[in-house]
């Protein structure tokens, strides 16, 4: 059957397979099956086509070109490939999910690493507090700075607990909780003072 021009129909019951240039829907459209596009070609939604879902031959995409945002999953990423997370303006920050880990990227420079254990980062990190209730290994220096730098040791099963410090530029080892300086050098070298009781400064 040829059907030529326009027409309206109530219902349309087309049973084997359709070629068909352009469809327009104004209504709801209900696939029982597979919906199949080849590479390259998109599923565009939203009123100017903002959102975009497609594959190329090896990657898949979903896309805001409104936002520039867009997220696709490479399989060149890692053994078995990896989610990517990218800004279209900025394509040297990104992040990437894969089998065993989370990656984030800035300047093309991996910055922060998740493993099985914990994470690694890559650089400096700048935090306003740091908790740590297992081990801590540093390879290369640690360099504290404040108006009075410290490192507090607490002894949650005994007293006392000390501070390590650089007060007004002597170092000291004070007792916290009997207000004492164990241990103090002078900022003008060389002299060193031990207290074993309580001393005024």
């Amino acid at each position: 059957t040829t059907l030529k021009g326009n027409g309206d129909f109530v219902d349309i019951d087309v049973d084997g397979h359709t070629n068909l240039d352009n469809v327009s829907v104004a209504g709801v459209s209900t696939f029982s099956d597979d919906v199949n596009l080849p590479d390259d070609k998109k599923l565009q939604i939203g009123n100017n086509q903002d959102i975009e879902i497609y594959h190329t031959s090896n990657e898949s995409f979903i896309r805001n070109k409104h936002e520039g945002n867009y997220f696709n999953f490479q399989s060149g990423v890692g053994a078995s490939g990896g989610f990517i997370f990218k800004n279209e303006d900025d394509d040297e920050t990104y992040a990437i999910l894969k089998k065993f880990g989370v990656e984030l990227y800035y300047g093309n420079v991996r910055r922060f690493l998740t493993r099985p254990a914990g994470a690694e980062v890559v650089g400096i990190l700048t935090a306003n507090g740091l908790a740590v209730s297992g081990v801590s290994t540093f390879s290369s220096d640690l360099t504290i700075s404040a108006a009075l730098p410290k490192i507090t040791l607490n002894d949650t099963d005994h007293e006392s607990d000390f501070e390590i410090k650089n007060e007004n530029g002597s170092f000291r080892i004070r007792d916290i909780d009997n207000p004492t300086d164990r241990y103090r050098i002078n900022s003008s070298g060389g002299t060193i003072h031990e207290f074993f009781g309580t001393a005024d400064f």
